[in-house]
């Protein structure tokens, strides 16, 4: 079987804080060797000089790409996101769906499923129990207090298929569909919520693992009212991070990672049809 030894790269390893020269070694499908010089008779060489080689990106958000949102795309126009995504280096990833009827996000859900596409490991729901004052790019029309009851219709079916919900906690009915979200094996994420601190530590406790793309859409931080960022900050959480030089100041990524660590942040891409 073909080998093929990847020279001249610097490889990005989870367990060097730089990139570091090192060769690969291909074949059968899958990397047989990763080390700083790879000896492999008859290997054909491919010379990646000045590139770097990283672990594939898992993308916990994406609404879409190449001109198409899940939401409203086709089975054929979904992959073409995916392979759009999958072609600038995601090789996992989360399809996103918004704030929409309940009966359309389980379209958009059971179309997704229906792909068996490797790349999709399940769903991330955002919304539609979340904030009106947050809501961001969120059609207002279709958004609801949490309820237990439209939550379940929404999974219905797709429980194990769902791994992220994001939602404000801070309202009223938040806390049973808290306790659901974690019943069905998926995490429960603060996002486009007017939560302050103490309402976001509640949240914590009842269960909250992760902050939706952090310092957007949600209670910023004050020295007064540290808001969801600080409640963030102040926890084990993981956060999300759009890090594209718009959605965050760079000062603001600097201070997020020296608080939580690199360990605790996920870099996202909350990619919509524009990308």
């Amino acid at each position: 079987m073909e080998r093929i030894r990847v020279c001249g790269a610097k490889l990005v390893c989870p367990e060097k804080r730089y990139p570091i020269p090192g060769e690969l070694l291909l074949g059968e499908g899958r990397i047989l060797r990763a080390r700083k010089k790879v000896y492999a008779h008859g290997a054909i060489d491919l010379d990646a000089r000045g590139l770097f080689i990283a672990p594939g990106f898992i993308d916990l958000q994406v609404n879409g790409g190449v001109g198409y949102n899940f939401e409203n795309a086709t089975a054929q126009e979904m992959l073409k996101i995916l392979e759009f995504h999958i072609a600038h280096g995601t090789t996992s990833l989360l399809p996103t769906t918004v704030t929409a009827p309940v009966a359309k996000i389980r379209k958009t859900v059971a179309c997704v499923q229906e792909l068996h596409h490797p790349a999709v490991l399940g769903m991330h729901i955002e919304g539609p129990f979340i904030s009106r004052k947050h809501k961001g790019a969120h059609n207002a029309e279709y958004i609801m207090d949490p309820s237990l009851e439209e939550f379940q219709k929404l999974v219905e079916g797709y429980e194990e298929f769902i791994k992220i919900v994001t939602l404000a906690p801070e309202h009223p009915g938040a806390e049973p569909v808290i306790n659901k979200v974690q019943e069905i094996g998926a995490i429960p994420a603060l996002g486009h919520s007017d939560a302050k601190y103490h309402e976001a530590q509640k949240a914590l406790e009842l269960g909250i693992k992760l902050f939706t793309h952090l310092g957007n859409a949600m209670t910023g931080l004050h020295h007064r009212e540290p808001g969801a960022i600080g409640a963030a900050l102040d926890s084990d959480a993981y956060v999300e991070l759009i890090c594209d030089g718009i959605h965050l100041h760079p000062a603001f990524v600097r201070l997020v990672a020296k608080v939580k660590g690199y360990e605790r942040i996920c870099l996202i891409t909350d990619a919509i049809a524009a990308a």
